[in-house]
């Protein structure tokens, strides 16, 4: 091998490592994919609201199990009371996991879901009907708490395409809109549901990481859970 061809080949190993250097160094793209997981800290996953609920509950608990094997039942209804949060994009489950979900409701353990769509078997119980304002998603999105005895004053703002999905439709003798977005369309609903109560969110983007970071929004999330009592909180991570 002559020297020039030593050279040529050093200049090639040189160069290799140059671009693998650049190429572990560059940003990665940013991953705005809907997750809702507490394990993802990307702008639509749940890590950073995951933390925020560990103050203000006295415990989180995170369960990977359907309904009918995390200690749900309609049967069981002599264990410790408890708050479930679901946070996704959609939210469907089967009549048999409705069935044994709002048993516990009823015995007093307290729901929490946020998804942009609600449907199946929980929507014909509650009597629920969603719709969206039309288009791709809007600009922003304004979210204000309404009512005689309104949690908080003042509004928020959500941004990046935001589906603009509301109630068009619930059980309005249960049933109290707690907040509505900039066209006065009910986005956060209060059920009393025997000795519990239910709270359903139109809007799952605002309990992201994300929008917890912007301005003063993690007020709005904190003013949202303030309607469930201080009791432990169980994580649904199963239907993400």
């Amino acid at each position: 091998m002559t020297r020039t061809d030593k050279r040529i080949l050093l200049g090639l190993a040189l160069l290799i490592l140059v671009l693998a250097v650049l190429e572990a160094t560059a940003p990665k793209p940013v991953d705005w994919s809907l997750s809702y997981s507490r394990y993802h800290r990307s702008p639509y996953g749940a890590e950073l609201v995951h933390e925020r609920l560990m103050d203000l509950f006295p415990s989180v608990t995170t369960v990977h199990e359907p309904i009918q094997l995390n200690g749900v039942s309609t049967g069981n209804t002599e264990g410790p009371l408890c708050n479930r949060i679901f946070i996704n994009s959609r939210f469907a489950l089967d009549e048999s996991s409705v069935g044994e979900l709002l048993g516990r409701v009823e015995a007093g353990d307290h729901l929490f879901i946020a998804a942009e769509t609600i449907s199946g078997a929980l929507a014909d119980t509650l009597n629920l009907e969603m719709d969206r304002h039309g288009g791709a998603g809007l600009d922003y999105t304004d979210i204000r708490f309404v009512g005689r005895s309104r949690i908080t004053n003042g509004s928020y703002r959500f941004d990046r395409g935001f589906p603009g999905s509301h109630f068009v439709g619930y059980d309005s003798a249960r049933t109290r809109v707690l907040a509505v977005d900039g066209s006065a369309a009910p986005v956060l609903l209060h059920i009393q549901w025997g000795k519990g109560r239910i709270v359903l969110s139109s809007s799952p983007r605002a309990f992201t990481n994300y929008n917890l970071l912007k301005d003063k929004n993690a007020t709005y999330l904190a003013a949202a859970m303030s309607v469930l009592p201080k009791m432990p909180v169980v994580w649904d991570e199963h239907f993400k």
